[in-house]
């Protein structure tokens, strides 16, 4: 049995399509703690269409794309502004 939600978010970065298997094992990875987060949050880095990509096929997940300085650091960013955990953990896609 699953421990409940606690206050925690996840927010993972993504940035290419060639990377759409390991997007996905983390997500999974994710969502199958014993402790389950608030939210999961996939940022994906100035790629419309791996964000369209992301809003259609992954569920249980809040996407978000990337308006900040292309990269890791705006991706981060980003993520941080939507997020409502009062634990933050990052993950990126690999």
């Amino acid at each position: 049995m699953k421990a409940p939600a606690t206050n925690i978010s996840v927010i993972i970065c993504a940035y290419t399509q060639r990377r759409w298997a390991e997007l996905l094992a983390a997500v999974r990875s994710v969502q199958t703690q014993s402790i389950s987060p608030q939210e999961i949050i996939v940022v994906v880095d100035h790629n419309p269409s791996l964000l369209a990509r992301v809003r259609a096929q992954v569920s249980g997940v809040i996407p978000v794309e990337n308006e900040g300085s292309r990269g890791l650091s705006g991706a981060r960013n980003s993520g941080l502004a939507v997020a409502h955990g009062e634990i933050i953990a990052w993950l990126t896609e690999g």
